[in-house]
């Protein structure tokens, strides 16, 4: 055997590497669109709930994982809710509903709705008897 054969061919581009190891290349070509696939199904897995523009970030422009997208959604979730809690308070203590009182509920009483009623009788009857000619 030559010195020749037993040394390694110079690779200075990925041209250069494809022919000197076909093989190797299109395995490595192969698992990596196997990855990609499997990193955009996931995203849409959990895509739900997500901004279009989002999904499309983290697909397209800046390339993350699903758990990536989740966390930064689930950081936007918050930031909008301690927003929207801000705010509601905020219009809650300008409004001044603070200031607005309020008198208690006696609830039903029908005692007391037929001592009323009783009442109105016996003044209507007495005012009858009053002005009965017969009585004079």
């Amino acid at each position: 055997m030559d010195e020749k054969d037993k040394t390694a061919p110079v690779i200075t581009d990925a041209a250069a590497l494809k022919a000197a190891y076909p093989q190797l290349c299109a395995a490595i070509a192969a698992e990596a669109v196997s990855a990609e696939r499997e990193r955009l199904k996931a995203i849409d897995e959990i895509s739900n709930g997500i901004p279009e523009e989002l999904l499309a970030k983290a697909k397209y422009d800046e390339p993350m994982s699903a758990a990536a997208l989740a966390l930064a959604q689930m950081k936007a979730n918050n930031a909008a809710g301690k927003k929207f809690l801000d705010q509601m308070v905020d219009d809650l203590q300008d409004s001044g509903a603070a200031a607005v009182g309020s008198e208690p509920n006696t609830g039903y009483d029908p005692e007391g709705q037929k001592q009323a009623e009783n009442a109105q009788k016996v003044s209507g009857f007495a005012a009858k008897l009053k002005n009965d000619s017969r009585r004079r």
